[in-house]
């Protein structure tokens, strides 16, 4: 059974609560905060981005320590530094292959391999901003935004002509497809569809902003709105978040995570037919992502509390299975983000806060009361 047939359309979480998780265990440890755990495609390695004491305090200062990007196998062991340090990186995703990492910052993006040589890097300019890389499906193309002049363009280009090149930039000599441009918006983030067929992309304000939800085929034809900014039915009043959206690995369902009357929560949407249904109402859960066999859907429930007159936040990693019952992933100790699927959809690797550091931690999936 796949997540199509229990969810006809959309849906807002949650049915059943069972409260049963399956044991995490730390790949990670010391005085770091690591973030963003991604799987390799073919399983045994797990690429994230580290922040190290950089200024010598003792401490990890989030905002002033610089990021650089590890490696390491799925079981924690052979650590290994590939890019940095460098304060801007923090844009992270692994070719289909296995054998690249494509990484991106605030003045860069860069294609990489696992030794650490940089294949290629693409550098701001005054007039150009390079934003949010990411790779088909088959690798065999780049799409990437382009900034200039206030206004934003889509671009798609050859893998293998871009690492033809080993220049800073890109040139008209080069060969490129553009797909959107002269968008007046601040910010798109886009994200192909995994059978290659669409791209899905949020257009708007960015991250913290308000954007809506776009879809188009992977020519760029057939461009159309599927999630405004405004949704009267789902009582949304400032869209969406702009880089919390996943596809469905089987069907052209995406799931994006709303905001509105301080609510954020996940919607799926058939990207094919656009019809809204609503479930139930829920609050704070962000960063949704399908299992690759497409029976669970990971994401993070923030939890919000005053003690002692002071508001304290914390997140767990939930799952929801095929009927419709959740299931906790972590043990409720420290504050969990980033959830990412093994290939084999039988573990869950996230990021995990204590008392000013983080470590990336792995957990088998349990879905028995």
């Amino acid at each position: 059974m796949s997540l199509k047939v229990l969810f006809p359309i959309i849906f807002l979480l949650i049915i059943s609560v069972n409260p049963v998780y399956g044991g995490e265990i730390a790949l990670t440890s010391g005085l770091v905060y690591d973030m963003n755990p991604l799987w390799s495609p073919e399983g045994s390695a797990i690429a994230f981005t580290r922040k190290t004491d950089t200024n010598g305090n003792g401490k990890i200062d989030f905002w002033e320590d610089e990021n650089s990007i590890w490696t390491m196998n799925a079981d924690g062991s052979e650590l290994h530094q590939v890019f940095g340090p460098d304060k801007d990186v923090g844009l992270l995703e692994w070719s289909p292959q296995s054998d690249k990492l494509l990484i991106a910052g605030g003045k860069f993006f860069a294609v990489i391999d696992l030794e650490g040589r940089t294949l290629r890097k693409i550098v701001n300019s005054r007039r150009i901003t390079y934003l949010n890389p990411t790779w088909s499906p088959d690798e065999e193309y780049l799409l990437f935004a382009i900034r200039r002049s206030d206004k934003i363009s889509l671009w798609k280009m050859e893998t293998a002509s871009f690492l033809e090149s080993t220049a800073q930039y890109i040139s008209n000599s080069e060969e490129y497809e553009v797909l959107l441009e002269g968008l007046s918006e601040y910010s798109i983030f886009p994200r192909w569809s995994p059978d290659g067929r669409y791209i899905a992309f949020t257009l708007g304000e960015g991250i913290a902003g308000v954007n809506s939800l776009w879809v188009m085929n992977a020519d760029g034809s057939e461009k159309r709105e599927v999630l405004p900014t405004n949704i009267e039915k789902l009582e949304v009043d400032n869209g969406i978040l702009s880089d919390q959206l996943s596809w469905s690995p089987e069907e052209a369902i995406v799931a994006v995570v709303t905001q509105g009357a301080g609510m954020h929560g996940i919607v799926l949407i058939d990207v094919e037919f656009n019809d809204l249904e609503v479930f139930t109402e829920i609050e704070n859960y962000f960063e949704p992502i399908f299992s690759p066999d497409n029976e669970y859907l990971a994401y993070v429930d923030i939890k919000v509390e005053s003690k002692e007159g002071k508001v304290e936040q914390k997140s767990e990693i939930w799952y929801l299975d095929q009927d419709k019952s959740r299931y906790r992933v972590s043990s409720g100790f420290g504050s969990d983000s980033n959830p990412a699927w093994s290939p084999d959809s039988t573990k869950l690797a996230f990021a995990k806060e204590y008392e000013g550091t983080s470590h990336i931690y792995i957990s088998d999936i349990v879905n028995e009361d």
